[in-house]
C-alpha cells in the first residue's frame, strides 16, 4: 500500500499543475543546471557536461523523494542547502 502511494502521489500532484507552468519550471531548472555545469568549466556536448547534468538531476530526485517520504510520514523535510 505504502509503495503505491509513493508512486501515485506525484502523478496526482502533477495533474494539479498546468502544462505551461510545468514546462516553465522545467526550463528554469534546466537553465540553472546548465549554468552550474558551465561554471565548473564543462561545455555542452561533452561527457563531463552530460555527467554533471545527470548528477544534478539525480540529486534533485533524491531530495524530492526524501521530501515526499517525510510528508507522507507527517514530517517536514530538513532544510536543504541551496544548489
Amino acid at each position: 500500500m505504502g509503495r503505491s502511494v509513493l508512486i501515485l502521489l506525484p502523478l496526482l500532484l502533477a495533474a494539479c499543475t498546468s502544462p505551461e507552468s510545468e514546462a516553465q519550471a522545467k526550463a528554469e531548472i534546466a537553465a540553472r543546471d546548465d549554468a552550474k555545469c558551465k561554471s565548473y568549466g564543462y561545455q555542452p556536448g561533452t561527457l563531463n557536461y552530460d555527467d554533471c547534468m545527470a548528477k544534478l538531476a539525480e540529486q534533485r530526485e533524491q531530495i524530492d523523494r526524501a521530501a515526499l517520504a517525510g510528508r507522507l510520514q507527517g514530517r517536514l523535510p530538513q532544510q536543504l542547502p541551496s544548489q
